[in-house]
């Protein structure tokens, strides 16, 4: 086990479980391995294992199919800038009702 210190665990060893005991660990694992391939795939050509391909149509074929993607410069951009005006105009409407609420508190209204 890890050393203490200031009341924080320090590990300075790995440690390995039963694979029984760590199967949403190893789900995790095995879906970024997944998707990785799939990128190195679109990315460089070269051709993932053939358990990556496998894997991938399984999950794309489920009855909870995977709904993947990926973001390049230009699309990364275009979605940032969306998320950045969704934030604002969301503090906007949360100053308006502050404001709002202190008008009529200070009009002695309830």
């Amino acid at each position: 086990m890890g050393k203490q210190r200031n009341g924080r665990c320090l590990t300075y060893r790995y440690s390995f479980e039963k694979k029984s005991v760590i199967v949403p660990l190893q789900a995790a694992d095995i879906l970024a391995w997944t998707i990785y391939q799939q990128m190195q795939k679109i990315l460089s050509g070269k051709p993932p294992r053939w358990e990556a391909d496998m894997a991938y149509d399984l999950l794309k074929h489920s009855r909870c199919p995977l709904d993947d993607g990926f973001f390049v410069k230009d699309n990364l951009l275009k979605w940032a800038e969306a998320e950045i005006d969704t934030v604002i105009a969301h503090f906007k409407e949360r100053q308006a009702a502050l404001e709002s609420r202190a008008t009529i508190s200070s009009n002695g209204t309830t």
